[in-house]
């Protein structure tokens, strides 16, 4: 089978794609952004297909995405920074978490055997001060799941 021009052009092709936007970039701005309103499921059914993709496939992105997750649903929505939240920055955080793992345990077991718990429990969450300590890498512990 013949190969397309772009296909034996591709490197190329994207130098001079690259060039296009940057002299043209109001323009491409406007364009992308008519064509979301008009594509607007196609878009997001990419979006979603991407992130799938991203999160099985890059350890990182996945870890990230988690441990956001799990953060957002006691700040409601109202993230500060990762690092304000829990102490660390994610990459030192995930690091802790890891150091507190029996053998045997890792990030692709994450839920299936085992959980992100917390030393004190009993601290109320509805006051900001609280949720600061409540998310504390120092308050972490790893719950292991029978």
């Amino acid at each position: 089978m013949e190969q397309t021009y772009y296909e034996k052009n591709k490197d190329k092709a994207k130098a001079y794609a690259k060039k296009y936007i940057q002299e043209h970039y109001e323009e491409h701005k406007r364009n992308m952004r008519k064509y979301v309103k008009t594509h607007k499921d196609k878009v997001v059914e990419y979006n979603k297909e991407y992130k799938k993709k991203q999160y099985h496939s890059d350890e990182y992105k996945k870890i990230k995405q988690l441990l956001k997750t799990y953060h957002s649903l006691f700040f409601n929505g109202k993230m500060n920074s990762f690092a304000q939240n829990v102490g660390l920055p994610l990459d030192e955080y995930k690091a802790h978490i890891e150091s507190l793992l029996p053998e045997g345990y890792d990030w692709s077991n994450y839920k299936k055997k085992w959980r992100i718990g917390h030393i004190n429990e009993e601290l109320d969450v509805t006051t900001e001060d609280n949720i600061q300590k409540f998310f504390n890498y120092k308050n972490v512990k790893i719950d292991i799941r029978k």
